[in-house]
């Protein structure tokens, strides 16, 4: 081989890796969404808390507690109650740094992970109520459900 075509060898070796690279950095590497979720509720479970607040940001980690409550959230519950949902239980969408993912089922209740940089994995930061479907769900109760409900006495 001559010099020249060791030269366009090796140009095009390179240019292979450098779009692997780029290819590999605009996908995504590390843990989907779903699965940092996952994570940290199975750290809950086992009430391995320090374990948890890895796959949360800085500020949300802080407000977790020993006892695996949030303060100032879900009115100091404990997490360790709530189910750990599995990969498939869970629906994400993705908008640039930002993923919403919720169960299937508890819509309402929707996490919010970061991923400030791309080679970051993704990190919980907040926890988000959206109760947007909650009067479709009541009117697709049977009447004598909805009744009895509006019977239940309001808070004042």
């Amino acid at each position: 081989m001559t010099h020249s075509t060791n030269h366009r060898i090796a140009r095009s070796a390179f240019a292979v890796i450098v779009a692997a690279l780029f290819t590999a950095s605009i996908s995504g590497c590390g843990p989907s969404p779903q699965s940092v979720v996952v994570k940290f509720f199975d750290k809950i479970q086992k009430s391995d808390f320090t374990g948890a607040k890895k796959y949360c940001t800085e500020s949300f980690g802080n407000r977790l507690n020993s006892a695996g409550s949030l303060s100032s959230m879900m009115g100091g519950e404990s997490l360790a109650g709530l189910p750990t949902p599995t990969e498939a239980d869970l629906v994400c969408e993705i908008q640039g740094t930002t993923a919403r993912a919720h169960m299937k089922d508890m819509a309402f209740v929707v996490y919010v992970l970061e991923k400030p940089k791309w080679w970051q994995n993704w990190k919980i930061d907040r926890v988000d109520y959206d109760f947007s479907g909650l009067q479709e769900m009541m009117q697709s109760l049977p009447e004598d459900v909805r009744q009895q409900m509006q019977q239940i006495p309001q808070g004042r």
